[in-house]
């Protein structure tokens, strides 16, 4: 479907532009994700949350100076909260969302995959984006991210 990469969220009083702002500061994240790990890895001081939400009232609170997850998903804080922002997009690799599907059902893996590349080639994803996502995020949010036609013309 998409891409992603890990965002931070933090107070926009705050004035936190790049990772190096978040040194010797605590981050917050739910263990298990990709953001967890990165900044563990990495050296931060990580504050585990047992959800996004919980996360997220943990950083309005001063419990954290930032809140690490998918870009999509902090990004969605900073549409409907002014007082939150996302500076720093795209730390990570790029993590792939796709659709699942039982090992060995090639014939739905086939159908799926040949689906996807007739949406993408009809200009689906690019509608979908203009008409739904960009407005929602406000242009916060990277097309490169959601329109994988680069990838989908491989097959």
């Amino acid at each position: 479907y998409f891409s992603v990469n890990i965002g931070v969220l933090t107070r926009s009083d705050d004035n936190i532009k790049t990772i190096s702002d978040l040194q010797d500061k605590e981050i917050l994240a739910e263990p298990g994700t990709t953001a967890f790990d990165y900044f563990n890895k990495e050296g931060f001081k990580v504050i585990s949350c047992a959800s996004s939400s919980e996360c997220f009232r943990a950083l309005k609170s001063g419990r954290g100076s930032g809140y690490a997850d998918d870009n999509m998903v902090v990004l969605g804080y900073s549409v409907v909260d002014r007082k939150v922002e996302v500076n720093i997009k795209n730390l990570g690799t790029s993590e792939f969302l796709a659709i699942a599907v039982q090992k060995g059902n090639n014939d739905l893996l086939n159908a799926l995959n040949d689906g996807l590349v007739k949406l993408s080639k009809n200009g689906f994803f690019k509608k979908i984006f203009n008409d739904s996502i960009d407005p929602f995020y406000k242009g916060k949010a990277e097309k490169k991210y959601f329109l994988l036609d680069d990838l989908y013309k491989m097959f």
